[in-house]
């Protein structure tokens, strides 16, 4: 009993309870100093809108680093074409990464290569310039890094064949 109460207590020291909004309580625990945030396109928001929980957040300023799914941020520039209007709340945040999911045996594209042109080297440019013009001082002098990255999915072993 012992064991367990000094190993939990030594992970709450490190780990919190994720509170994007105070609405929704969290059984997700995060180091914000280290670990990345990831937003998928499929469960995105408990209230639908990514900028307002960031902004009711207990944690916004605390977040460091940010990864959206490429189809998420399509979406949300449809519905808020302002590249910074979910992240300007982020005081803190030190990297964000657009990514897309690639699969062992689908078709890969090289986001190294300078002379491809993709969706994802498009709106890494204008976040770069949006930041540049008119983002938070904040980023500018803690060099906020924006990126694009491919997260390769495994195969699950028990799935069907």
């Amino acid at each position: 009993m012992l064991a367990c109460q000094l190993s939990r207590s030594t992970f709450l020291e490190t780990y919190v309870p994720l509170t994007l909004s105070p609405k929704y309580p969290s059984n997700i625990y995060v180091d914000l100093s280290h670990d990345t945030l990831y937003f998928d396109a499929q469960l995105c928001s408990s209230m639908n809108d990514l900028g307002e929980e960031f902004l009711s957040s207990p944690f916004r300023k605390e977040i460091r680093h940010l990864a959206i799914h490429l189809e998420l941020w399509e979406v949300m520039r449809i519905l808020k074409p302002d590249d910074l209007a979910e992240i300007s709340c982020l005081d803190g945040l030190k990297s964000l990464t657009l990514a897309t999911l690639w699969q062992e045996g689908s078709q890969s594209v090289e986001l190294s290569d300078p002379y491809a042109s993709t969706p994802m080297d498009h709106y890494v440019a204008r976040l770069r310039e949006s930041i540049r013009n008119k983002g938070n001082n904040l980023w500018r002098e803690n060099g906020l890094e924006v990126r694009c990255c491919q997260l390769k999915v495994e195969k699950s072993q028990n799935a069907p064949k």
